[in-house]
């Protein structure tokens, strides 16, 4: 198992999706884009950036591990297209162990609801964000 999982586990607050998530009514996809949208880049064995229009993701781990983790899901209506970039690297199937994210602007949690109801993962984010 990933140590970076072994970390969230022990200091990280676990947000449960089936109490308090629902999807927001203002969802849709925000036309926005920057010269590296929808590509990815490997920075290291077990570090991978994605862009997601002008937000950056980061799927932990490596393609043959047993697991890996994603750092936050791309702004909304891009859900689909998370879910293959994981894929992409992954391979078909292969869900994280977890999803941590590191605020609750709508950039970075923007998929969240769409993800989980594919992967139905745990999720990590700091308390002070739950509101978000």
């Amino acid at each position: 198992m990933l140590p970076i999982f072994h970390w969230l586990q022990n200091c990280a607050a676990f947000l449960n999706p089936y109490f308090f998530m629902k999807q927001s009514d203002d969802n849709r996809f925000i036309p926005m884009t920057s010269v590296n949208s929808n590509a990815g880049k490997e920075v290291g064995a077990d570090l991978y950036c994605y862009t997601n229009q002008i937000v950056n993701l980061v799927m932990i781990g490596k393609p043959d591990d047993a697991g890996w983790v994603l750092v936050d899901t791309g702004m909304p209506g891009c859900g689909k297209e998370i879910e293959e970039a994981a894929y992409d690297r992954f391979g078909d199937g292969r869900k994280p162990l977890a999803i941590v994210l590191t605020h609750g602007h709508f950039d970075h949690v923007g998929n969240i609801v769409y993800l989980l109801e594919k992967w139905d993962v745990p999720v990590f984010a700091h308390p002070t964000e739950f509101p978000f």
